[in-house]
């Protein structure tokens, strides 16, 4: 928890410092209008000027849309994971003590593979929510999806170790579960990542190249309409590349979401920190390929710091103790006055 704290203030310093040197403290850029923003042009009577307004209400769309549909998968996934704990837990009675390696590992498997799954699925949902709230600037627009990615994140990647720790109460069980998402899920992750570029954005940027190899190699080197046609291809490549902001987002989601990990589960796996540090030697690889390859070109704009993920980690950092505190409490064993092992001096002792 000292580390935590220690991070973020760190981060914090260097932000400001940053900040002063490049006199961009307390920033702020308003008019980055988006290019896919709707917008209906009205005509003001007294001054004569063209203003320009949505074409929907942004506000009710988020509330009425994105709150209830963002709400609807969250709860989809609390279900899936009561579900399979229930069968897990009908299961491991049989065999008493001697429960099968399979189906030890088994349900963090596939929890895994449901972190992968409706991730994927509700990536695309949140895409089209925010695109359908008709954001006029892009600090809200990425706001909007912050918000929402990260919420549902929160609950699809954590709450199995939740349900372990809350209502299960095996603290065994928890650290096995939790070392391999964490394993399964970084390395996955990334893995997944690379080929998805190579396959979807690769794949794409292969066909464009092929179309205009003929063409230039029938033209000089030196000519100018060669230099047209490699602006020409240049340019066709870059329209099937990732947008470079929407990547920054999730290139922030994923680091938050490992962070999390690290802290909230701190007391179950000390190591985590290690691990993650290795894992994040292969995640920069990728990343930096995938920024330098697959993604367009990033607009240099004026920032002031993070934004809405610098109150994240602040978040993160304050509720980490409690939680670790609680997962102690729950999944551990102190004696009481008799003797046995239960739990009510242990709650007396912590209250």
């Amino acid at each position: 928890m000292l580390w935590t704290t220690y991070f973020v203030e760190s981060w914090k310093r260097k932000e400001n410092k940053i900040g002063d040197m490049w006199l961009m403290r307390d920033y702020e850029d308003p008019t980055t209008e988006r290019e896919d923003f709707r917008a209906a042009l009205n005509i003001d009577k007294e001054t004569l000027q063209t203003e320009k307004s949505s074409r929907v209400d942004t506000f009710n769309r988020q509330v009425y849309i994105g709150i209830p549909v963002s709400l609807f998968f969250i709860f989809a996934v609390i279900g899936t994971q009561i579900a399979m704990k229930m069968w897990q837990t009908s299961n491991t009675e049989e065999y008493g003590e001697k429960i099968p390696l399979e189906l030890k590992f088994a349900p963090s498997m596939v929890n895994v593979g449901l972190i992968f799954f409706y991730g994927f699925i509700y990536k695309i949902i949140a895409e089209k929510l925010v695109s359908a709230e008709n954001h006029r600037y892009q600090q809200t627009y990425e706001d909007s999806l912050i918000n929402k990615m990260y919420m549902f994140q929160f609950i699809n990647s954590y709450i199995s170790n939740y349900i372990i720790a809350y209502w299960v109460r095996d603290f065994a069980q928890l650290a096995l579960n939790l070392v391999v998402i964490l394993v399964f899920k970084q390395v996955g992750m990334n893995l997944l990542e690379w080929a998805q570029d190579k396959m979807m954005i690769g794949r794409k940027l292969n066909k464009i190249k092929a179309q205009f190899a003929g063409e230039l190699e029938k033209l000089d080197a030196n000519s100018k309409e060669h230099a047209h046609m490699k602006m020409h291809l240049h340019m066709e490549q870059q329209l099937v590349m990732a947008p470079a902001s929407e990547t920054l987002i999730y290139f922030y989601n994923e680091a938050i979401i490992q962070l999390g990990f690290i802290t909230f589960f701190a007391c179950v796996f000390p190591l985590a920190p290690l691990f993650s540090f290795l894992t994040n030697l292969l995640e920069i690889r990728i990343k930096l390929n995938r920024m330098s390859s697959y993604s367009r070109r990033f607009v240099a704009q004026g920032a002031s710091g993070i934004g809405s993920w610098m109150g994240v980690m602040e978040l993160i950092s304050l509720v980490a103790i409690p939680i670790n505190v609680a997962i102690l409490l729950f999944t551990g064993r102190g004696a009481d006055a008799s003797g046995d092992f239960g739990y009510s001096e242990t709650v007396n002792y912590l209250l």
